[in-house]
């Protein structure tokens, strides 16, 4: 690892930091963030997550596409997903914003299958984004996850890593939430 990180970057990073970025996505999206900004600083795979987006939005930004487009454009796709249980979802859900589709496509964020389907490179992508959603349903409308999970029999091998990174950023933003979630 310290080969591809380098030397100068290996340095710096403590003994959790390169635990994540042991991780072959995580240092995946670490040298992707670097090569265009410089070594990012984080903390947690959740944080690298988050910049890895923030990134990704700033690229769709430079090409003309507004968060609140990138936010509508998803949305469905992600509903559809996380209520079907599926990590593929049919292209005719975006079909309409051709050219936003093309620019998800072309930053690495989604991929066309062979199957006239959509779905993200990596399930992490989705799983954050879930995760995401569900800390502002709790923040914003007094959602919890227990009630989350207890929907449509969520509690399934598909919401284990949606409800580890709802956690981790819950433990980051809210440890008095996390606590009594967890308890």
């Amino acid at each position: 690892m310290k080969d591809v990180i380098g030397p100068d970057a290996f340095v710096p990073l403590n003994g959790h930091q390169k635990r994540v970025l042991s991780c072959p996505h995580n240092l995946a999206i670490w040298l992707e963030i670097k090569k265009e900004e410089g070594a990012p600083s984080f903390r947690t795979a959740t944080e690298l997550m988050r910049q890895f987006w923030k990134n990704r939005r700033q690229h769709l930004n430079k090409a003309g596409i507004s968060n609140p487009q990138s936010n509508a454009f998803l949305e469905p796709l992600i509903n559809y997903m996380e209520c079907q249980g599926k990590i593929s979802a049919p292209a005719t859900i975006v079909e309409k914003t051709p050219d936003v589709l093309d620019a998800f496509i072309s930053f690495g964020i989604l991929q066309r299958s062979a199957k006239h389907n959509i779905n993200f490179c990596h399930q992490r992508y989705l799983d954050h984004l879930i995760a995401e959603r569900l800390l502002h349903n709790i923040f914003q409308e007094s959602d919890s996850v227990l009630s989350w999970l207890e929907k449509k029999g969520n509690q399934s091998l598909f919401r284990r890593e949606q409800l580890r990174q709802a956690l981790a950023m819950l433990s980051e933003e809210s440890p008095t939430d996390f606590f009594n979630t967890t308890r």
